[in-house]
């Protein structure tokens, strides 16, 4: 029986141990990943993960223009380029190869364009309208205002033929091309708060026309706080006391003589910026009449130097008043009293024709043409040794050494005087008797090329310029200015 379970216990260890065994060995197997089968290819669409998603919503931004001009792409030999239509002035224009040079320089830049030149030969005074009418039926492409002296069509014909070109001015191309002028010279050439073309050429006596003090720099501190007037000039000349120095007079023009007053001048009439109103130069009365009196007797006395021949000097010059605008004298400050509205701000200007095709297009060059330096210095080049143009004009450091001075600046700008009809003649007529007789007052001529002081001036030059027709002119250009203020609103 003993050895019965002893056979019983020895066969129950070696079961035990044969199933100890075998968990180890699965142990070991386990510990090497199993080989994946391949599984079977999935066909169908791919399923859309983002359907469930709500997109942000993308927000378009509103457009700030109207039209986009975009350049063309680079000219290519099977690519015809698009043709634009130009109108040279008839005081200059680019010649043959400075036309074709101007086209190479807009097709390296990606403008597939090429400018046909139109030149106009009109006599002054002939109607530039007939013949912008008369060319390819009217649809140029880039034409200009022509102007000469008269102020008043030069703007009926900017505002009759040109296209609005505000929203333009807000492109890319805009940009460059607002960047290459002055801020001041686009208010000039504002219209109704409008800009319908680009100045031309950037040149002395065509951007800050006016009436301007000269001031030896060795007197300048004596000039703080000078308020423009001739009656403060002399005031200024008393308190340094030295009767060596003198006075230079440019001229003894309308322009001179009311901002001598503090007054600006639009077309030989005076401009009252404080009032924002025109004023008969009859009602300025004692003031006016006092001012001829001061310069008839300063002149006599020799302290005023009048711009006649031999009588203009050139040391032991104090101040020098003068009209315009020129290259600064070495060692001498300009202040500019009173600016000119009435002159020249959109003298020879360029803008788009409103009959054109092309408009885009039109800008894009026209804007290249005036921003670019090589192509403007091109289309401004100088029409003789002695002319103002100058294409290397630096704006900021011209105005950098003109003293900061108020004269109300942008009270007229933009504003244009248009006659009645059948008042032109009329217009014309009464403002150059103003100007005559401003200055006939002070001087004659003795010969064709002498003018010597008049012993027999009018003491009352301001009553000698009332009539009933100055008037009826005073009113109707307040009439109009007032409608003009009303626009700017």
């Amino acid at each position: 029986m003993k050895h019965k379970y002893t056979l019983y216990i020895g066969i129950l260890m070696i079961t035990l141990l044969l199933s100890a065994c075998g968990k180890a060995g699965n142990r070991e197997a386990s510990a090497t990943p199993p080989v994946a089968e391949p599984t079977e290819e999935i066909t169908g669409p791919t399923p859309d993960i983002t359907a469930t998603l709500t997109p942000t919503p993308t927000l378009t931004p509103t457009p700030v223009v109207t039209h986009t001009p975009t350049p063309s792409p680079v000219l290519t030999p099977s690519e015809k380029p698009e043709t634009i239509r130009w109108v040279n002035t008839f005081l200059r224009g680019p010649n043959k190869e400075e036309q074709a040079e101007i086209n190479r320089l807009l097709q390296e830049k990606g403008i597939n364009c090429e400018i046909v030149f139109y030149d106009y030969k009109g006599e002054i005074g002939k109607d530039y309208r007939k013949w912008v009418d008369a060319q390819v039926g009217g649809k140029l492409d880039i034409i200009n205002s022509q102007a000469w002296s008269n102020n008043t069509d030069e703007l009926a014909f900017i505002r009759d033929y040109m296209t609005d070109l505000t929203d333009y001015m807000k492109t890319e191309e805009g940009q460059k091309l607002y960047q290459a002028y002055a801020p001041m010279d686009w208010d000039k050439l504002r219209i109704d708060g409008k800009i319908y073309s680009v100045q031309s050429m950037t040149t002395l006596s065509h951007r800050y026309w006016g009436v301007y003090l000269s001031v030896d720099d060795a007197y300048l501190d004596y000039f703080e706080g000078f308020d423009g007037t001739y009656r403060d000039l002399r005031r200024i000349y008393d308190e340094i006391g030295d009767n060596s120095l003198v006075l230079q007079m440019d001229s003894f023009d309308p322009e001179i003589l009311y901002a001598c007053l503090g007054l600006q001048c639009f077309r030989n009439v005076p401009y009252d910026a404080e009032a924002d109103r025109f004023i008969s130069p009859a009602d300025l009365g004692e003031d006016l009449n006092g001012l001829m009196d001061d310069l008839y007797r300063d002149i006599e006395n020799g302290m005023v130097k009048a711009p006649f021949g031999e009588e203009t000097v050139s040391e032991h010059v104090l101040a020098e008043i003068y009209y315009g605008d020129r290259p600064k004298r070495e060692g001498y400050t300009d202040i500019l009293i009173q600016e000119d509205f009435g002159k020249k701000s959109y003298w020879f200007s360029y803008g788009i024709g409103k009959n054109s095709t092309k408009k885009d297009m039109a800008f894009v060059v026209l804007a290249t043409c005036f921003s670019d330096p090589e192509i403007s210095a091109i289309l401004r080049k100088p029409v003789g040794e002695d002319s103002y143009w100058d294409e290397d004009y630096d704006w900021e450091e011209r105005m950098e050494r003109v003293a900061d001075i108020d004269i109300t600046s942008g009270t007229l700008y933009g504003f244009g005087f248009v006659p009645p009809d059948g008042k032109e003649s009329f217009y014309s007529n009464e403002t150059e008797r103003i100007g005559k007789t401003l200055r006939d007052n002070l001087f004659y001529h003795k010969m064709r090329t002498e003018r010597v002081l008049n012993p027999n001036r009018n003491r009352d030059v301001a009553g000698s310029l009332s009539n009933t027709y100055l008037e009826e002119l005073i009113v109707e250009m307040n009439r109009q200015l007032k409608e003009f203020r009303k626009k700017q609103k």
